[in-house]
């Protein structure tokens, strides 16, 4: 969201403000405050991807080619949900990378099906759409794959 504020000769305040998806512009008569330039917009300027993992959790201990579902839920810094980035799971240990598909409300899913053993971390990699001004994030857990 991109916010400015320009007087014109016609001493009226133009206010351009965005929500990446539309762009408003508004003429006012008064000077605006930022307080309620604030009221306008809202309060928050997304400026980073959050990534929640909320399956499997750190420390996991999974067993060898035993259904493993992964789920993170992917938000901006206000909050808001992401539900169109492209979201990679890759594994440290050799594993096939998964694409998570959105399923609702910012959360995406898959199964993972674990073939090597040991010590692995995952790292989950959320991009956003291109139309976004977010940069990719990426987070860590770890855990071990067991022998059944």
């Amino acid at each position: 969201m991109y916010i400015e504020a320009f007087t014109s000769s016609a001493t009226k305040n133009i206010v351009l403000y965005s929500d990446d998806y539309s762009i408003w512009i508004e003429e006012t008569t008064k000077s605006l405050t930022l307080d309620e330039l604030m009221s306008i917009i809202g309060p928050c300027y997304p400026r980073t991807i959050n990534i929640k993992a909320l399956q499997p959790e750190n420390n996991f201990n999974v067993l060898k080619a035993t259904a493993v579902p992964i789920s993170v839920n992917v938000t901006d810094s206000c909050g808001n949900v992401i539900d169109s980035a492209s979201v990679h799971v890759a594994f440290e240990n050799g594993d096939t990378t998964l694409l998570l598909p959105h399923v609702n409300e910012g959360v995406y899913n898959g199964t993972w099906v674990p073939w090597n053993v040991g010590h692995c971390n995952v790292t989950i990699t959320a991009i956003p759409p291109s139309w976004q001004t977010l940069e990719p994030e990426s987070v860590i857990i770890n855990g071990t794959i067991d022998m059944l």
